[in-house]
């Protein structure tokens, strides 16, 4: 009796806070579909219907246009980054010398300097050469995520047996379909998230 009381106190709490959580939205999304003197004359219910705001938010704020741009420069940005991270990930694991500590130590200091006290002159920098538009976005995002993600992939890759790629190179295999056809499927996990990490921040 305890327990069946348990799980019905816990369900009740859950439906609760679902609703409670869940209701703004539906508040958002029946607002949307209405007039503005329906929403004014009752903002919680349902009075009137159009969808011609979608339709004039689509037009002004240009969205498809916008969406396409997101869209291309989160995707090739998170490309290069996965590329260029892992790679460059991959030989400071691999070989070891004090340029790849200084290199793994400046990756790192990189990470402290806040985004905001560059963002200013690097867009004033790429204005002066006219070059703000797409492609300057995608190199910028992935100048500024390379840090993080290096970091990221280097500590997956020394949990990686040096003795695959021996086998590997010993089989005729080349440095590079090493890396990419046995090395890097083995970090799936965290190439996974460095393309989550790196696309959710791009995307916002």
């Amino acid at each position: 009796m305890k327990i069946k009381l348990t799980k019905f106190s816990i369900t009740l709490f859950a439906l609760i806070a679902g609703i409670v959580w869940i209701y703004p939205f539906i508040i958002i999304v029946l607002n949307s579909v209405k007039t503005k003197n329906g929403i004014f004359a009752n903002p919680i219910g349902f009075n009137s219907f159009t969808t011609k705001n979608y339709y004039q938010a689509f037009q002004q704020l240009d969205f498809i246009h916008s969406f396409w741009n997101s869209l291309i420069i989160t995707v090739g940005s998170v490309f290069l980054i996965t590329i260029f991270s892992s790679m460059a990930a991959y030989a400071l694991a691999r070989t070891s010398s004090r340029l790849n500590s200084s290199i793994y130590y400046l990756c790192a200091g990189t990470m402290l300097i806040p985004f905001q006290s560059i963002m200013i002159p690097l867009v004033s920098i790429f204005g002066k050469i006219d070059f703000l538009d797409r492609t300057s976005l995608i190199l910028m995002n992935t100048g500024l995520a390379l840090s993080l993600s290096v970091i990221l992939f280097y500590g997956a890759f020394l949990g990686v047996p040096r003795s695959i790629d021996e086998a590997a190179i010993l089989d005729g295999a080349s440095t590079i379909k090493t890396f990419f056809m046995i090395i890097l499927p083995n970090v799936k996990s965290m190439t996974g998230t460095v393309i989550i990490l790196n696309a959710m921040k791009i995307w916002n």
